[in-house]
C-alpha cells in the first residue's frame, strides 16, 4: 500500500477509529515513514485549530439536547429494529459518500455533546462558575520514533453556575432542569426552587406542563404544590380538572380536588359530577360530594 493511499487510514488512526489490527499496522508504518508522520501531524494541527475556533453554546443547550435525545430515543424504542438502523448508519456509508464521511458524522455527534456540556463563561452580572475536576480517558497510546509517548485523551468537565434566583440565566436553567427527561430528582429540586417565583407566567407554565405530562407522580405532586396559590386562574383550573378526572395516582387526584375546593365555582360542578361516576377512591368521592353539597349542586349529571 502506497503512502498516498494511507491518508484516510491516518485520519481514522488519529481519531482512534481503526480496528486494533489495522491500527497496529499504521503505527508500525508511521515509525518508518516521515511523510506519513507529517500527515499525522497535519491532522493533529487541524484538530487543534478546530478546537480553538469552537464557540461557546448557550448554557441551556445541554439540557435541551438531552431532552430532545431522550424524546427521540423513546420514539425509536417504540418501533422495531432501531438499533440495527443506527448501527448501519455508522457502519455502511451512504451511496457516493466515502468512508471518512462516517467519521465526520460521528465526530459531529461527539462535538455536539462536548459543546453542550461546556457552559458559557459569559454568565452576566452577579454570576460565576466553579469548574469541577476534569474526567480524563485515554483513547489511544502512540509510540513515537524518538521514544516518547503521545496519549490521545478525552476530557470532560462540569461547571457550577452561581447566581440569585432573580437572574434570568439562573431561572432559564431551572426551567430547563424542570423538564429534564433523565433525572426526576433534578426535576423535583427545580420545581421546588421555582415555587419562590411562581408568579411568573413562564414558571406557572412549567408547573402545568409537569402536572399534565410528567410520568412521575411525585413530580406531579410538586407541580400541584406550586400551583396552590393560583387555583383561581381559569387555565390552572382547567388543568386541575383534567388531572382530577384522568390522573392515575390517587394522591395527585386528592390534591387536585383539594385545590379546586379552595375556591368552589360553577366551572367544576360538571367535573365533580363526572368524577363521582368513575372514582374508585372513597376519600375523593366523599370530598367531591361534600363540595357539590356545599354548592347546592346535584351529585349526578342529568
Amino acid at each position: 500500500m502506497s503512502c498516498a493511499s494511507r491518508t484516510e487510514q491516518i485520519l481514522l488512526y488519529y481519531h482512534g477509529e481503526l480496528p486494533p489490527s489495522e491500527s497496529e499496522e499504521v503505527r508500525r508504518h508511521l515509525e518508518a515513514c516521515a511523510a506519513c508522520r507529517a500527515e499525522l501531524e497535519r491532522q493533529r494541527l487541524f484538530a487543534q485549530a478546530v478546537e480553538a475556533a469552537r464557540g461557546e453554546p448557550p448554557p441551556e443547550l445541554l439540557a435541551a439536547c438531552r431532552r430532545a435525545l431522550s424524546e427521540t430515543l423513546a420514539r425509536e424504542r417504540a418501533s422495531s429494529g432501531w438499533q440495527e438502523r443506527l448501527a448501519s448508519w455508522f457502519v455502511s456509508p451512504l451511496p457516493g459518500r466515502p468512508a471518512w464521511g462516517k467519521l465526520a458524522g460521528a465526530l459531529a455527534v461527539l462535538a455536539l455533546g462536548f459543546l453542550g456540556g461546556r457552559l458559557s463563561t459569559g454568565l452576566g452580572p452577579g454570576l460565576s462558575f466553579r469548574p469541577e475536576p476534569a474526567g480524563l480517558r485515554v483513547r489511544y497510546i502512540e509510540h513515537t520514533p524518538a521514544g516518547e509517548l503521545r496519549l490521545q485523551v478525552e476530557e470532560s468537565r462540569t461547571r457550577w453556575v452561581r447566581g440569585p434566583l432573580t437572574d434570568e440565566t439562573v431561572r432559564r436553567l431551572l426551567l430547563e432542569a424542570a423538564r429534564d427527561p433523565i433525572d426526576p430528582a433534578v426535576r423535583a429540586d427545580a420545581l421546588e426552587t421555582l415555587r419562590e417565583v411562581a408568579e411568573r407566567p413562564e414558571v406557572r407554565k412549567v408547573f402545568l406542563e409537569a402536572l399534565e405530562r410528567d410520568p412521575n407522580p411525585a413530580i406531579r405532586l410538586k407541580a400541584l404544590e406550586g400551583l396552590k396559590p393560583y387555583a383561581d386562574d381559569p387555565d390552572n383550573r382547567q388543568v386541575l380538572s383534567k388531572a382530577l378526572l384522568s390522573d392515575g395516582d390517587a394522591n395527585v387526584r386528592a390534591m387536585a380536588v383539594e385545590l379546586l375546593a379552595t375556591s368552589p365555582r360553577a366551572d367544576v360542578v360538571e367535573t365533580l359530577q363526572a368524577l363521582l361516576g368513575r372514582e374508585s377512591d372513597a376519600y375523593i368521592r366523599q370530598r367531591s360530594a361534600r363540595i357539590l353539597q356545599a354548592m347546592n349542586a346535584s351529585p349526578g349529571i342529568f
